[in-house]
Order: C-alpha cells, then structure tokens, then sequence
C-alpha cells in the first residue's frame, strides 16, 4: 500500500493510472484475498509449521535488531542538543540614551513565516494564469501593500529546495563549504538540519531577550524542537511515524470518509493560532512553515477538504501538468485568504508594531523535470514571494 513499495510502483510504471488512489483499488483487494487465502490454508493445513515458525520468528528478531542498531548508531552520533528551559515571558526594552537621558524602546515581535513553494506574482500569471495583484499591489481592502508592507517583486530564492533554502537563510549564509566538505552528490540533510536546529538568527536574538517559538510541520528539518516553545495540534504523526501510517489501508479509509489529513491539521493549526502569541508579553521570534500552496493539494478555493491524488506526501500523483496547475491554482486562493485574516489579526493583536516576513523557500514546480531542468522550470522554481513589514522603515527606500 505504500507509495514506495515495489508492487506499487510496478503498477505505477506499467499501467500508468491517473493516480494513486486508483492503484489502491488494484492493491487493497488484492492483499486483501491474498491474506483470505493463506489464513484459510494455515487454518486447514495439517503440515507440522514448528520449524517454520521458529525460522521466521527468528528472522525477524534479527531485522529488528538490525534496525535497532542502526537507530541508535544514528542517534548517539546526531543527537541534538536538549531542550532548553522556556525563557521568562516578561516584558523586555532597550535603553537608548538619548541627550542624556535613557529612552525606552519595546522590542518588536518578529514573525517569519514561509509559505512553501509560493510563487512569485509574474510567475503566478504567466505559468499559472492567474493575477496576484489582489494581494500584493491592488488598491483594495486586501492587499499587503496598504498594511505597509515592501514586496519585492523579482525575489530570487537562495537554493531550490526546503532545507537548503532555510539553513542558508537562518544562519545568514551560503553553503559552499558543506559542498565542499560532503561533496556535490551528497543527499544527506543532517547537517543542514543541524543548522536549522541550532541557527544564528535564533542565537542572536535569544542573546537580546527574545523567545523563540515555532509551530510544528511534519518536516523534521524545520521541526525545530530546541525553541523555548514548540506548538503542534494533539496527536500528530512525525515523519517516521506518518511512512508507517501510509503503508497501511488507513489513507485509503480516509478519503472515503474525507478525514482531514496530518498536514491540513498542521496548516490550519498554525493560522488560527499565529495571532495568539501576540497576546504574549516579551519579544517573541515566532517561526511557522506553511507547507502551502506547496503539494499535496488537500485546500479548495474556499477552504474546503480534498483529498490530493496519493499520499499526504510531496509530488504525489500530479505527472499531468494542467491538473497540477489547477489544483496549485485553488490552493494558493485559500492560502491568500487565510494570509491576509492572519496578517490583520497580528496587527490588530500586537501592543507594539511588529516585524512581519511573508516569504516563500522556492517556488513550484509544475513543469520540473529534476534531471533535465529547463530554463522555464528553473524560472518557476526559483521566483519566489518576499513581503516584508518593518515598522518605523519606509518602504521607499528599500
């Protein structure tokens, strides 16, 4: 049943369904009678299986320790470091001497929140004809511009993927030397998300009395458990947890009852709960990775539940272009939605004006053949939106 077990993807090769939720009407019936069949058989044999079982129980103790083994070995030589004590929520200022007399500043909340693979707005029309303008520039009640915000609207992303993109970002960085140090085809992420784990700008502003509060993902490279405060909605799967969880029938139950997924939970968990931590005193860096309007597509137009095409994995189901660009399409209207009535209730929240950084880690991908990019897919993926708020700056000058 797993999108990445061998039946599955010999199906997928083979028959080319339209997607995945077609394979597993193929695999679910067919498990199914296979293990009807051989219950029957070991209820009616009348073979001596002693031996047998003890060779299988056998065997799978042995991948069990294996596997054990190898967890271990990965967490005594990747620990990380243990979560610290939460830092008092007290109000905090600066003092600025000012003609000799000391001046009091409150240090403004900063909130950097990434709405994953958003595409910049000439992007949004050219490859996905659709106009951004409402949110961005428009001289509506809608647009980020009116609230004060600078866009910058020929934003390039640093990297092309998540974890490449934000460790470069939060520790102020480029990433030469780790390409150097593992080579260019290294696929590891641990160090990269070493440094998203233990990042400069979190040091940095801790050092100036900030707590550093981040909502949970589903992603472990930006799960970032080492903040003062770690908020995820309750029984919520982790990625280990969520292969498992795939490879069972569930999924399968739960598009047909139209149970919402691990990460619509985390998505809207997230907005709704954003403008909360403005109520709380002290400077707060507050982190929240959106992974929308990024694939699997599981928001309509207006909010409403769909189930994506596969798992509540990334890339799941979409080789056709035109349904990708739809799909893409819906989700990012919802995401808008919810960006501004977060935004809003933030502003509407804060006791001091505060920083706000709406920006993208990359861009889609509709069109991105990995191993043969192409100057448009390129262009799509590395255009990223930058919406920067900066009280007390003019957006002129930037």
């Amino acid at each position: 049943m797993c999108k990445n077990c061998f039946l599955f993807e010999i199906i997928d090769s083979t028959v080319k369904l339209d997607n995945a939720v077609q394979i597993d009407w193929i695999l679910l019936p067919s498990w199914t009678v296979l293990q009807a069949i051989i219950s029957v058989w070991l209820y009616k044999t009348r073979l001596q299986l002693t031996t047998s079982t003890k060779l299988i129980t056998i065997f799978s103790l042995t991948l069990i320790l294996l596997s054990c083994a190898k967890i271990g070995w990965f967490v005594v030589n990747n620990a990380s470091a243990g979560k610290p004590n939460p830092v008092m929520a007290t109000a905090s200022t600066l003092d600025d001497q000012v003609a000799g007399q000391p001046t009091i500043v409150t240090r403004p909340d900063i909130y950097f929140i990434i709405l994953d693979a958003y595409a910049r707005g000439d992007i949004l029309q050219d490859y996905y004809n659709y106009d951004n303008t409402p949110l961005l520039s428009q001289a509506d009640s809608t647009h980020l511009r009116e609230r004060g915000f600078f866009v910058a609207d020929q934003s390039m992303a640093n990297y092309s993927q998540t974890c490449l993109s934000l460790s470069a970002t939060w520790n102020m960085r480029h990433h030469d030397d780790l390409v150097a140090k593992l080579g260019n085809d290294s696929v590891d992420l641990r160090p990269l998300t070493h440094l998203l784990h233990h990042n400069k700008v979190m040091d940095l502003l801790r050092k100036e009395g900030y707590t550093f509060n981040c909502f949970g993902t589903g992603y472990a490279p930006t799960e970032i458990k080492t903040a003062d405060h770690f908020y995820v909605p309750s029984f919520m799967l982790d990625d280990f947890q969520s292969e498992i969880f795939n490879s069972t029938p569930i999924p399968f139950v739960q598009r047909i009852f139209n149970i919402p997924t691990g990460r619509r939970r985390r998505t809207l968990y997230a907005f709704e709960y954003l403008s909360e931590l403005a109520r709380a005193t002290g400077p707060k860096l507050v982190f929240a990775h959106i992974l929308a309007p990024h694939e699997p597509f599981i928001f309509g137009p207006d909010g409403e539940m769909r189930h994506a095409n596969g798992r509540d994995r990334h890339s799941a189901g979409f080789d056709n272009k035109a349904s990708y660009t739809k799909a893409y399409r819906d989700q990012l209207i919802y995401i808008n939605k919810r960006v501004v009535q977060t935004v809003d209730s933030i502003l509407k929240t804060s006791a001091t004006p505060p920083v706000i950084i709406l920006q993208s880690d990359h861009g889609p991908a509709s069109q991105l053949d990995w191993n043969n990019p192409t100057p448009h897919a390129l262009r799509e993926r590395m255009a990223i939106l930058n919406a920067l708020l900066l009280p007390g700056f003019d957006p002129e000058k930037l």
